[in-house]
């Protein structure tokens, strides 16, 4: 399971699955309202906004979907010519930024903004004179006001963006000493303040004096270029924690490949509640609007509705 969401007024549930398998449910009820499978060998990514879905991946176009009734709507050409390998919609539903992979020889990826309706070029985020971004990059975000526009990729190096006129902003590193994480899975601006949430997988860390690999959540105040709180997961493969903030911007969810969903106060960074399921290894969380529920999906292709406070789940069929 890559993507979960709800609907804007929370009635429903809709999921995607790297294998192409589309479902959405009534959050009240928990019955299956539609299913569908797009034809897809290969994994896929997608970005959802005002009621369309956007997936790409290793495809050369992006194909827009309804989530009303889980049809196509139109597919984007990509003028990039590259294979694209991450999706990002701006908060107003009106740009999609992505990343086309150059691969084979070159190796080397491009983001650039269009029209979410047309699929016309719009701008290319602008690197400094002699770099490029090698490998493909794995994550893109906007900011709430959709000014900025934030990159990670397998350098585990972090970009922004002002995204209308592609200026670099700011560039992070984000590899602590003495460690050499795997890559930046998942990125996402809080919706209030200067933070940034960057999760990334193959983290070496120590514990009782043995070095482990997990998988780690960092807290980024990407105005003050400072790193102002960490939080380490460890489950069956250490890899790819998934993140959310609360629309309020006050928590922040991390679902781990060991089955655990943490709340973390982001103001205080103290864990606020710990929600279990064993056996499963989690791959996506989102908060619903009003900051009550979340929905995870796990490996297995399983979504469960969690009432967060009270840490009940219920798993949807």
């Amino acid at each position: 399971m890559i993507l979960a969401a709800f609907s804007f007024d929370d009635s429903k549930v809709f999921a995607a699955s790297g294998d192409g398998l589309l479902r959405l449910w009534d959050s009240r009820t928990g019955r299956l309202l539609l299913s569908r499978r797009m034809k897809t060998s290969r994994g896929l990514d997608y970005a959802a906004c005002n009621g369309r879905l956007f997936y790409g991946a290793d495809y050369k176009s992006v194909r827009v979907w309804s989530l009303e009734n889980l049809s196509p709507v139109r597919i984007l050409p990509n003028e990039g010519g590259g294979y694209i390998k991450a999706l990002a919609i701006s908060p107003d539903g009106k740009w999609l930024a992505k990343t086309d992979y150059i691969g084979r020889a070159d190796m080397m990826s491009f983001v650039n903004v269009v029209d979410a309706k047309t699929g016309v070029f719009k701008n290319l985020m602008h690197m400094p004179r002699d770099e490029v971004l090698f490998g493909p990059g794995t994550s893109l975000a906007y900011s709430l006001d959709g000014r900025l526009l934030a990159w990670g990729g397998r350098d585990s190096a972090l970009r922004i963006w002002e995204a209308s006129k592609g200026e670099l902003l700011g560039y992070f590193p984000c590899i602590p000493e003495n460690q050499a994480p795997e890559g930046i899975t998942q990125l996402q601006f809080s919706p209030r303040g200067t933070l940034l949430a960057v999760a990334r997988e193959g983290t070496i860390f120590r514990e009782s004096g043995k070095p482990m690999r997990g998988a780690e959540v960092v807290l980024l105040d990407y105005h003050g270029d400072a790193i102002i709180g960490r939080f380490i997961t460890v489950g069956k493969d250490e890899r790819r924690p998934s993140i959310c903030f609360s629309p309020d911007g006050r928590f922040l969810a991390i679902a781990g490949s060991d089955g655990t969903i943490m709340v973390v106060d982001v103001e205080n960074r103290t864990l606020k509640k710990t929600m279990a399921s064993y056996g499963t290894s989690f791959t996506f969380i989102a908060w619903n609007s009003r900051g009550t529920h979340l929905a995870s999906g796990d490996r297995d292709g399983n979504v469960t509705l969690w009432e967060w406070q009270s840490g009940e789940g219920k798993a949807l069929p």
